[in-house]
Formats: structure tokens, C-alpha cells, sequence
């Protein structure tokens, strides 16, 4: 029989914390319009929304609260240990450990939640993230999807025809699928159903020379049965998602855009339209078509353009090659 495993009194306080602030499957874009309507202003959910998200933070916490029995053992409340600056001593110690701007971030956004406060009220001085930093799934190519279709079969195409998460996968039917539109066929997803990051629903496009392939996988499948229930433990559907992401910036961005042509998207800190660029400059001084970025992120589940040119644009062709 296997043992329970046992918490600490520090660890049980981190796990009843994060059970207030457990809305996995919920909608995120709900919450924060109900809070716009009682306080006029654009903020936060205070929630914690995704599956894996949840988990990540409270494994991230609760490996905060041992580290604080081992090193502070006087410290018996978590909100004591903030006072006396220790979350900030437990993210400078992560730093000296020479971890990612990445995953130093995350900490420091796992122990806001804790603390109900921001990140930056945790360590004000974090590392700045570079899209170099990025080591998830960055060494994935062409030729290791190739090879991992003919070891998994369909899960792979589906996954390059839709960049659909994991966890999505784990619950698509073969009624997600649309092919009313004759230009494009589309993928919609049910936040709550699906298993969606934030329990938000979108409408993923899919390009049509699919068509033919698609429409021989579903064929496989009854209506309302799961295709994919148990997703292989090696797969890389993160990697295949940015392939999709480049499938599709590729096939709609356009070739050539005017110098000063702008276009409007929504200021992620004040939820408010603003006026931008429509070419999207990038460090190393390649340059994208944000309109077309703009369009992917909506089919990934973001609604953003520069979360596509961060995590997402290896395999999208830049405008001037």
C-alpha cells in the first residue's frame, strides 16, 4: 500500500490558501468583466483559473514552505515569513542558483497569489526575460515530427492542425470540428468541456489543405467520443503548437507592409485599445506582421501578438528573409 504522503503545518496552510483561490475550468474573461462592472477599472482575476497552473503554483509553494522549515524554523505562519522578507531571500537564492528569468518569474508569480499580492511586491529586482532564455521544447524540428508521427499516429497531425494543449487534446470529440465555412474549417472549443486553460472557449482556424486529411481521421471516431484519452508522456504537443502557429502566420501574414501603417490592439495592463505599429520589430531585428500575429494568438487561446512572437514564431518566416 502506498503511504500518504505527509504535509507539513506550513505546507497544509499553503494547499487550504490556494483552495480559496480555485476556479480551474471557470472563465477568467467573466470574472474580470464583472470586476470592471464594480469597480470601472480593468484588473486582475484574483483566481487561479488553468489546471496546470494551479498545480505548478502550489508544488512551487509548498517547496517554499519546506525550504522555509529548513532554513527559518521559528517561522509557524506563512504571513509572518513575508514580513520578516523571506519570500524575498528565497527568490535571491533561486537567482544565485543561476535559474531562468522564466522560471524565477514564476516563482515570484506563484508566491504573489500566496501572498494576494504582485510579483513585483515579492522581489521587485527580477532577472529580464529574453526570448533566448526559452529552453521548453526549443530544440523540436521538422524531422522530430516527423518521427514522432510515425510513432504516434494521428495525435500528431491533429495536434500540427490545430496547436491544441495538451490538456485539450485529452477531451476533443470528433464534433469540434466545423466544415460548414468551404474556406475555412474551424475548431471550437468548449472552455469548461474541453478542459481549456482558463476555461475560455475560442474558434481555431484551420488551414484548408487539411481538409481531406481531417476529414479521414474523424472518420475513425464516433460522435462524442474522446479521440485521444490518454495522451503519450512523450509527446511534445508545446513544439507542435508552434509549428501550427507558424502554418498559420505563414499561410495569412502578408509579404509586404507600409512603413507606417498602424494597427489597434488591446493595452494588456489597462484593458484599453491602443494605437501600434503594424510591423512587429524583434531584437535580433527580424520584423513580422502583427496583424497576422495577432490573428494566430486568437486560435491559441491568447489575445495578445506578442505572445506568439515570443513563444511562438521559431517557425514563422520572417519579412525580410
Amino acid at each position: 500500500m502506498k503511504k500518504k504522503k505527509k504535509y507539513t503545518a506550513l505546507e497544509h496552510a499553503v494547499i487550504s490558501s490556494f483552495g480559496k483561490l480555485n476556479k480551474v475550468g471557470t472563465s477568467k474573461h467573466q470574472v474580470k468583466q464583472e470586476l470592471y462592472k464594480k469597480t470601472g477599472k480593468h484588473l486582475p482575476s484574483p483566481y487561479i483559473h488553468g489546471a496546470s497552473t494551479f498545480d505548478q503554483y502550489i508544488k512551487i509553494c509548498c517547496q517554499y514552505a519546506r525550504w522555509l522549515n529548513e532554513t527559518h524554523p521559528d517561522v509557524y505562519k506563512l504571513a509572518y515569513a513575508k514580513r520578516m522578507g523571506y519570500a524575498h531571500e528565497y527568490i535571491q537564492i533561486r537567482i544565485d542558483a543561476g535559474q531562468s528569468s522564466y522560471t524565477i518569474k514564476r516563482a515570484a508569480c506563484a508566491l504573489a497569489k500566496l501572498y494576494r499580492c504582485t510579483s513585483k511586491d515579492i522581489y521587485s529586482n527580477q532577472p529580464e526575460r529574453h526570448e533566448e532564455d526559452i529552453k521548453n521544447s526549443r530544440g523540436y524540428t521538422y524531422d522530430d515530427y516527423k518521427r514522432d508521427k510515425e510513432k504516434y499516429g494521428s495525435i500528431v497531425e491533429i495536434a500540427r492542425m490545430t496547436g491544441l494543449r495538451k490538456c485539450e487534446l485529452a477531451y476533443i470529440t470528433k464534433d469540434c470540428f466545423d466544415f460548414r465555412n468551404n474556406d475555412v474549417i474551424y475548431c471550437h472549443i468548449d472552455g469548461k468541456k474541453h478542459n481549456a486553460k482558463g476555461g475560455r472557449n475560442r474558434k481555431i482556424e484551420i488551414l484548408p489543405e487539411h481538409r481531406d486529411r481531417l476529414k479521414e481521421i474523424l472518420s475513425e471516431y464516433k460522435p462524442g467520443e474522446k479521440m485521444f484519452p490518454k495522451i503519450p508522456g512523450a509527446l511534445h504537443p508545446h513544439a507542435i503548437r508552434a509549428m501550427y502557429a507558424g502554418d498559420l502566420y505563414n499561410a495569412v501574414a502578408r509579404s509586404e507592409i507600409p512603413k507606417d501603417e498602424r494597427i489597434f490592439i488591446k493595452d494588456k495592463k489597462s484593458g484599453e485599445m491602443k494605437s501600434v505599429p503594424a510591423i512587429l520589430r524583434k531584437r535580433d531585428g527580424r520584423k513580422f506582421d502583427r496583424a497576422a500575429f495577432l490573428r494566430v494568438s486568437r486560435s491559441l487561446g491568447h489575445n495578445r501578438e506578442d505572445v506568439v512572437s515570443v513563444h511562438y514564431s521559431r517557425f514563422c518566416k520572417p519579412l525580410n528573409e
